[in-house]
């Protein structure tokens, strides 16, 4: 099997992970199944010579195992850990960025790892459709074509789950209140 052909398959493999975690009610069911999604997508870029992807996937393996240990005890507590990520995130600009392109996986995790950062698996699930927004431009660029793919469909079953899980929830709470359901602004 070739490389391209390989690189796709775990692409596929990281989007079934993302899909599930997107559906998770709490934010350690999401964080267990987001490990596996960097994993499958350092070994797709890898196999793709999409560095600057591979390795932001690797500091997002670091940063999913980070962010689980949140609430253990002071350190991960604190921002701290947060401000770690972002500056490996922003050293991996430094030293491997070569074009404008370059930057996208840069920013789109950077943006991931501030809304996982967040306690509520809605904040996650609205800064995920940024984040897949802009992968979805890079796996373009670097003709990721089952990326794409992955990418859009990972942005729809988000924007569905933000609907199921998010917003369902929220004119409900707001028909209980009012008695009368109005359209939320």
């Amino acid at each position: 099997m070739n490389k391209f052909i390989l690189g796709q398959i775990f692409g596929i493999l990281g989007a079934l992970a993302t899909i599930i975690s997107s559906f998770q009610k709490t934010r350690k069911k999401m964080l267990i199944f987001l490990i596996f999604d960097p994993i499958f997508y350092t070994i797709q870029y890898i196999l793709l010579n999409a560095y600057v992807g591979a390795l932001s996937n690797i500091v997002g393996i670091i940063r999913t195992i980070m962010f689980s240990f949140k609430g253990k005890n002071k350190f991960f507590n604190s921002n701290y850990p947060l401000y770690i990520i972002i500056f490996l995130y922003l050293l991996i600009n430094v030293f491997v960025c070569k074009s404008i392109y370059s930057l996208f996986p840069i920013i789109a995790s950077i943006i991931y790892a501030v809304v996982l950062w967040q306690d509520k698996p809605k904040n996650i699930r609205i800064g995920s459709v940024f984040m897949f927004s802009m992968w979805l431009i890079y796996n373009l660029i670097v003709k990721a074509y089952v990326g794409v793919i992955v990418e859009f469909v990972l942005l729809i079953s988000t924007i569905i789950a933000i609907f199921k899980l998010d917003y369902k929830k929220l004119t409900k709470r707001h028909k209980n209140n009012k008695g009368d359901m109005e359209i939320c602004n």
